[in-house]
């Protein structure tokens, strides 16, 4: 997969957005205002636990543990509320915008000249882009979902190092742990897990893009030899005249072979990840050694080291996902720039090989 440029990559997902809007008005706009919501939501109900647990294990005022339970019980309530009818609608819309991406083809295959109709390397590009966009969802699909993920890095990052910012301040009384070399030892700790998981997303997509481009070949192979050549009736004088039942047979066991050969790959594409993952178990005990330090030491009390648990897994998740999306980014800017190589062919109609234009009038001009 060839390496693009982030400034390639933000102009190919610019226009990307532009082509959502039209062909799927509001799609992309109400899945971010929903993760929002989804990903902003559990932050809220950590800093009321927080408070609770404090005031039960310290000062157990009952007017303030009351109010911060009927503060959370009701700001969860109307997130939900808020969540469930916008999940609704991006669902509909959702199931709905396969269609519009239909449209996008159908809208190109109606502005291109004649020649380029009957042009088969024409019609094969956009076969290809038509079979990777609506068999495995890469490109615009790739690009909806992917919405989701921006929302969420922003929110995880932003509110986690707002929460999180106190766990440094706080002070134990011990030098050692004290020394502001935490605070960069504790961030390069979740960046790191954070580095590890984007390179095995991008080794995993790099063998994905493989298995795309290998699939696509198998699944025309398949649908020609293993199901067209034996179920059109049209067919069966010629397999048995000139024996195309062996053909069908050799093909049928390349397949085989090629579906074996793929294990080796699979198997690497659950590998890298697993690997990622063992090293951010380690981060995350890093991370809860720290905060059970000091809080043993008495820097802050046990609410704050539910708080701050809490709101270093959410910022080492947004730092994964952070590094997940450059990765995802590329990967869909590939193939969206396939679908722009289609879209931007030039319609040769009205420059200059027609002698007679027909007006709307319905007269003509020589």
């Amino acid at each position: 997969m060839k390496k693009m440029s982030f400034g390639e990559r933000i102009r190919i997902t610019k226009r990307g957005f532009g082509i959502l809007r039209k062909y799927c008005p509001g799609l992309s706009e109400q899945k971010a205002l929903y993760e929002f919501i989804h990903s902003l939501q559990p932050f809220i109900t950590i800093w009321f636990s927080a408070r609770i647990v404090d005031e039960l294990t310290n000062h157990c005022r009952k007017d303030y543990i009351a109010s911060y339970v009927i503060c959370v019980i009701t700001i969860n309530f109307i997130c939900t509320v808020f969540q469930n009818v916008l999940l609704h609608i991006c669902n509909e819309k959702e199931s709905q915008m396969w269609i519009w991406f239909e449209k996008v083809f159908s809208d190109k295959q109606m502005s291109l000249d004649y020649d380029d109709l009957e042009d088969v390397s024409i019609q094969k590009q956009r076969q290809e882009v038509e079979e990777n966009l609506f068999m495995f969802g890469n490109g615009l699909a790739q690009l909806v979902w992917g919405t989701s993920v921006m929302v969420k890095v922003f929110i995880n990052i932003f509110v986690a190092l707002l929460m999180s910012g106190t766990l440094f301040i706080s002070k134990t009384g011990e030098k050692i742990v004290d020394h502001p070399i935490w605070i960069v030892a504790i961030l390069g700790c979740i960046t790191l897990c954070g580095f590890s998981n984007y390179k095995a997303t991008r080794k995993e997509n790099s063998l994905f893009m493989k298995w795309c481009d290998n699939s696509l070949w198998f699944n025309r192979t398949f649908m020609f030899f293993g199901h067209e050549l034996y179920t059109n009736l049209e067919r069966a004088k010629d397999v048995r005249i000139y024996r195309q039942d062996t053909l069908a047979i050799k093909k049928i066991e390349e397949l085989e072979a090629w579906g074996k050969a793929e294990k080796k790959n699979s198997f690497h594409m659950a590998f890298f990840p697993s690997v990622a993952g063992f090293i951010v178990g380690l981060g995350n005990c890093a991370c809860y050694l720290f905060v059970a330090i000091k809080a043993f030491l008495g820097a802050y009390g046990v609410g704050s080291v539910v708080q701050y648990v809490s709101v270093l897994t959410r910022l080492g998740d947004g730092i994964r996902d952070l590094m997940f999306m450059v990765s995802d980014n590329e990967l869909y800017c590939a193939h969206l720039k396939k679908m722009y190589d289609y879209l931007d062919i030039p319609n040769h109609m009205y420059q200059g090989s027609l002698t007679v234009e027909k007006r709307e009038d319905n007269e003509y001009y020589i």
